[in-house]
Formats: C-alpha cells, sequence, structure tokens
C-alpha cells in the first residue's frame, strides 16, 4: 500500500496508456490524457483536474517515480519523445501542453540520476533548461522539507515527542489548515504553528499555507530574543498573506504560534484570532490562549439594543492575518514543566469542548499518536470542519525522580504531593513491571493504560510493594 493516492493515476490510466503510448509515437498528441501521464507539481495548474492529478510533495514525486508501473511508464513516454526526431516540442504537444511537459520533465528530472532520460529531454528540447516555475517551487519544497504540514523526526536527545495532524472536512478538496513544525538544533528551539484559513474567504488554504511559510522563514532569519523573533516573523507572516495575487486574493487567516526553548520551563505564546493553545496540567486541560475575537455592537434594524440602558455586545469578527487593519503582536509566556502536554489546535477540533475529556485516556495509552489520529479525525467528522492538531509532550521520563518515586511506594504516601505526575508514574511502573516481564514486548501494549487505572483507584497512593520497589 502506497502512502500518496496513486490509485487515481492508475484508474486514470487503465483506459487511456495505450492511446498516449501510440499518440506519442505517431509525434502528435490529440487527445486528453496530459495529466495523468506527465504530471506537474501542484499549483501549475488551475483547474480541478489539474489539481487532483498534481503532485502535491517532494515525497509523492519520489513515490510516484519508484512506482513498479507509473514510475516505468512515466520513463518509457519520457524516451518516445526523446527518440523523435525532425519534430519540435510545440508540434508533438501543442499549446499549452508542451508547457505541462517542460514542467513534469523539470519535476522528476530533480529526482533521477544527471544522466536520466528526463535530464536528456531537457537537453533536447529545452536547451537543458528547467522550466523556471517549477525550479521555484521545488525549491522552495526543499527549503521547507519536514516543515510544512509535515512531521520531522523527533530529535534522538530532544527528550520530548510532536505530534502533528492535519484532516480536511469530508467532501473538502483540500484542507484549510496548515501547521508547521521545525526544531533549531543549534539553538535549542522547537517552533511550532497552526494557522486556520477562514473558509469564507477564496483559497483559505492558500492563506494557511503562506502564513507558516512566511513565519518559518522570517523566524529563521531574524535576530533578537525569542518574543522579539515571534513579532517579526508573525508580522512577515501577515504581510505576505495580504500579498497574495490573483484568485486567492483577499484570503485571511488564523495563527497560532508557539516556541519552546527545550533546555528551559518556558513556553513562548503568539495568539491571532480563534485557534488555541491548551496545557494540560495535572489531568487538567487548561487554555493558556484567549479567542482575539473583536467585539460587535448588536443592531435591529438600525438601532442598538440595551439591556438595562447598556448597548449588548456580540461575538464578532476574528482577528486574522491578511485583514486590511494593521496588527500589534504580543507574546506571553508560560511554564512547561516536564509533567505538562502542550497542545495546539485549530476550532476544528476547539469549537466542541468535549474533545478535553479524551485527553486522559490517550496519554495513558501505549499508543498516543495513533489515539491522537483518532481524535483529530473525529472532531473534523463531527464539527464538520477541517482540524488541525500539533502535540508534545516529554517522551523521557527525568531519572532524577526516581528517588521521589520510590520514596512514595515505600511510604505509600500521595505521589502528586511530592511532584511527580501520573504520567510520570505510569513510566516509573510500566519499567518496573517490563524488567519482570518475559514478555516485554506484550506487556508494552496495554499495561499502561492498565496502571494508569491503578493510579485513579489508588487516588495518587500506593501501598508497599516489592514490585513497585524493584
Amino acid at each position: 500500500m502506497t502512502k500518496f493516492d496513486l490509485q487515481r493515476f492508475l484508474s486514470a490510466q487503465t483506459e487511456s496508456y495505450e492511446t498516449a503510448h501510440k499518440e506519442l509515437s505517431s509525434g502528435l498528441k490529440r487527445s486528453h490524457w496530459m495529466w495523468f501521464i506527465f504530471p506537474q507539481l501542484e499549483s501549475l495548474g488551475k483547474s480541478e483536474t489539474a489539481y487532483y492529478f498534481s503532485i502535491k510533495s517532494l515525497d509523492e514525486a519520489k513515490e510516484y517515480l519508484s512506482h513498479p508501473l507509473l514510475g516505468v511508464r512515466l520513463r518509457e513516454c519520457a524516451e518516445i519523445v526523446l527518440n523523435l526526431d525532425g519534430i519540435s516540442i510545440s508540434d508533438i504537444f501543442g499549446y499549452p501542453d508542451y508547457l505541462k511537459f517542460h514542467s513534469s520533465m523539470t519535476l522528476f528530472a530533480a529526482f533521477d540520476r544527471k544522466e536520466s532520460v528526463f535530464q536528456a529531454v531537457l537537453n533536447k528540447y529545452f536547451d537543458g533548461a528547467p522550466d523556471e516555475s517549477s525550479l521555484k517551487i521545488l525549491k522552495h519544497l526543499f527549503f521547507n522539507r519536514s516543515n510544512i504540514n509535515s512531521l520531522p523526526p523527533d530529535p534522538e536527545d530532544g527528550g520530548f515527542s510532536v505530534f502533528a495532524q492535519r484532516v480536511a472536512k469530508s467532501g473538502k478538496a483540500k484542507c484549510g489548515d496548515s501547521f508547521a513544525v521545525e526544531f533549531i538544533e543549534e539553538k535549542r528551539l522547537l517552533v511550532l504553528a497552526v494557522a486556520d484559513g477562514v473558509s469564507s474567504s477564496p483559497c483559505d488554504w492558500k492563506a494557511s499555507e503562506t502564513a507558516c511559510e512566511a513565519l518559518l522563514e522570517r523566524f529563521r532569519s531574524a535576530s533578537g530574543n525569542v518574543p522579539q523573533r515571534m513579532v517579526n516573523a508573525a508580522t512577515k507572516a501577515h504581510n505576505a498573506v495580504r500579498q497574495i495575487e490573483g484568485q486567492c486574493s483577499g484570503s485571511i487567516t488564523s495563527l497560532t504560534f508557539v516556541v519552546w526553548d527545550t533546555s528551559s520551563e518556558e513556553i513562548h505564546v503568539l495568539n491571532v484570532g480563534d485557534s488555541r493553545v491548551y496545557l494540560r496540567i495535572d489531568d487538567v486541560l487548561e487554555q493558556i490562549t484567549s479567542d482575539d475575537v473583536q467585539p460587535v455592537i448588536l443592531k435591529r434594524n438600525g438601532e442598538l439594543v440595551l439591556q438595562a440602558g447598556v448597548p449588548v455586545f456580540m461575538r464578532g469578527v476574528t482577528r486574522s492575518l491578511g485583514q486590511t487593519e494593521a496588527l500589534e503582536f504580543t507574546v506571553a509566556t508560560h511554564e512547561f514543566k516536564s509533567n505538562h502536554i502542550l497542545l495546539l489546535v485549530s476550532d476544528g477540533i476547539s469549537k466542541n469542548e468535549a474533545f478535553t475529556s479524551e485527553f486522559p485516556s490517550i496519554f495513558s495509552s501505549a499508543n498516543i499518536s495513533e489515539n491522537l489520529a483518532e481524535l483529530v479525525a473525529a472532531n473534523s467528522s463531527r464539527n464538520e470542519d477541517d482540524a488541525t492538531l500539533i502535540a508534545v509532550w516529554h517522551s523521557v521520563v527525568d531519572q532524577s525522580k526516581r528517588s521521589v518515586y520510590e520514596d512514595c511506594v515505600d511510604a505509600g504516601t500521595d505521589f502528586r504531593s511530592a511532584g511527580l505526575s501520573p504520567i510520570e508514574m505510569v513510566e516509573f511502573i510500566k519499567a518496573a513491571l517490563l524488567r519482570e516481564s518475559k514478555n516485554a514486548e506484550l506487556l508494552g501494549g496495554w499495561c499502561a493504560g492498565y496502571i494508569f487505572e491503578l493510579i485513579k483507584l489508588y487516588g495518587g497512593a500506593f501501598p508497599s510493594s516489592a514490585l513497585f520497589r524493584r
């Protein structure tokens, strides 16, 4: 099973590949198959069909090229064109398809060896020059790889784990939310952002992607302390969204932006709009941002609505990046300790507060990422909206607290009063059980949830136990 939906290409080629093969061999394209025989990068085509068959990431391009049928067919068709003689590329494909062909060859030449058939085609028909529009997108994708809407691996010595996922509203062609995750290793900074494009504006996805891209680019290059860099980055993102042109002009987006210096116990938070940041502290999920919404005075038939002589206000317009009015940004600082869990969510999740009750069971399970993914999908369906969530938690137990844990077990005292979290207790006890078990793999799959139930049963205190002391 492939990571991407390459079946769309296979299905389209079922009845068209032989036709395309014959037409190319004759030196004249006559029917409609360009999109799925020579795919190009997303955003180059404007139609729904062009978008549907576009290649949307570097990883998808690599998987397409390595596919045992699609990759072979792509090379075969490129080889046919390469071997045609005495005919120009515009005569073979006509306008604008010869431009699409140029784009496709540029895309796949970037992933194949230098002497590949794709580069040979570029050399023969385009004087060796790549398509500039495709090249610009490729450079952008390589620069932002694993940062925009893609989760990079956790750093090996980071001591934390990150989950990030977005789900498009059912029936929607493209998710209007975007997220960014980057760990700047030399500074030990974890940079996180969620942007929720306002769906009532055109191209909500364009606004959210543009904001995340500009934000990361500016934060990397900005000088000053972390809050100053965050304000500079948010200003850049706001201006970048305002400058979107063409059919996506006027797009706007919320922004939730967090930076954590992983060598400290503080996070810096900047928020515009109604996406939110939560901290889970002692099983309580606390919202630490305020929905950035401008109140509006309620009127009926042009008259103010008064209550006890005072104007009535209603929830108004959510402040957004890209709005015509100037924005001022503020950065707040919050504690982020080893027993805390950090969440950034779009309103596709937070508009239904019921989601907050599901986290104790998720973070006491052995499959945290899998259960978080199910939560995002469920809330997208429940709220009929795009949904995005980033979660950060400490993945390494602080071994300096082991003696505190052992003292609590020996004395049968409440571990919470000693500053230990339920998650830390789960990890300490699970490690002890795994040492005693002959089937550690099986035990690791179910014991976390069981231990969490024990913790709730005993209310934070455990009786003395030789097993727990080991």
